[in-house]
C-alpha cells in the first residue's frame, strides 16, 4: 500500500508484520513515526523517502516468531531521518528466550534479534547407527560451535581444530563414518 506524507497521532500504532503474507507499507513523502509493534514472523516494513521522529517511539516485540538476524522497522533510503531521530526509538517489550538491539544504518531502521544462549559447558551427546555418527547438545545451546578435528593415529589430540559447517545453526549433526580419518575429535565452544 502506498500512501502520500502522512502524520500518525500520538497514542496510535503502526503495527508491522503480517501473519500470512510479508509486505511494506510505502509512503510517497514522508512520515512521522508513531510508536511501533511488531506482531509475528513475516518481515513487514515501513518504506519512506523522509522519517521524522517525534519525541520517544517504543518498540515492542509482541512474540518470539520474529526471525533471528537483523529485520528491518523503517527504510528512508531515498531522504533522511529527522526530528528526534534514531535516538527517539526506544525498546519496548521483549519476549522472553531472546535479546535485541535497535541499529540505524544510515538508510533504515532495524531490529537485530539473537537467541539468548546458555553458556554453561553442555554435555556433548553421541549415537552410533548404520555407518553415521549423530552428534547432538542441548537446544538452549543454539549458537555453539561444533569443532572438529582428524589426525593420524600417532599424532592423536592436537591443535588443528576447526568448525563443523553450519554447526552454528543446529543442535544435532550426522556425520558418516570415513575410514579414511584413524582418529577424529569433536568438541563445542562458545562463541
Amino acid at each position: 500500500m502506498k500512501l502520500g506524507t502522512t502524520n500518525v497521532l500520538n497514542a496510535t500504532r503502526v503495527i508491522i508484520g503480517y501473519s500470512r503474507t510479508s509486505g511494506a507499507l510505502e509512503f510517497n513523502t514522508g512520515l512521522t513515526a508513531p510508536s511501533v509493534t511488531l506482531r509475528g514472523a513475516a518481515g513487514g516494513k515501513v518504506s519512506v523517502n523522509s522519517l521524522t521522529v517525534a519525541g520517544t517511539n517504543i518498540v515492542n516485540l509482541l512474540d518470539s516468531s520474529l526471525p533471528v538476524g537483523t529485520n528491518t522497522l523503517f527504510t528512508y533510503g531515498g531522504g533522511s531521518i529527522g526530528g528526534s531521530g534514531f535516538a527517539g526509538f526506544k525498546l519496548g517489550t521483549v519476549p522472553a528466550g531472546v535479546t535485541t538491539r535497535l541499529l540505524n544504518t544510515g538508510s533504515a531502521v532495524r531490529l537485530a534479534v539473537q537467541p539468548i544462549v546458555n553458556t554453561n559447558p553442555p554435555a556433548l551427546t553421541g549415537s552410533y547407527d548404520g555407518g553415521a555418527l549423530t552428534l547432538s547438545w542441548p537446544a538452549d545451546r543454539l549458537g555453539w560451535r561444533l569443532q572438529v578435528q582428524t589426525n593420524t593415529l600417532n599424532v592423536g589430540l592436537s591443535s588443528n581444530w576447526s568448525t563443523w559447517p553450519g554447526s552454528t545453526n543446529v543442535t544435532l549433526v550426522l556425520i558418516t563414518n570415513n575410514l579414511a580419518n584413524p582418529a577424529v575429535f569433536f568438541r563445542l565452544v562458545y562463541p
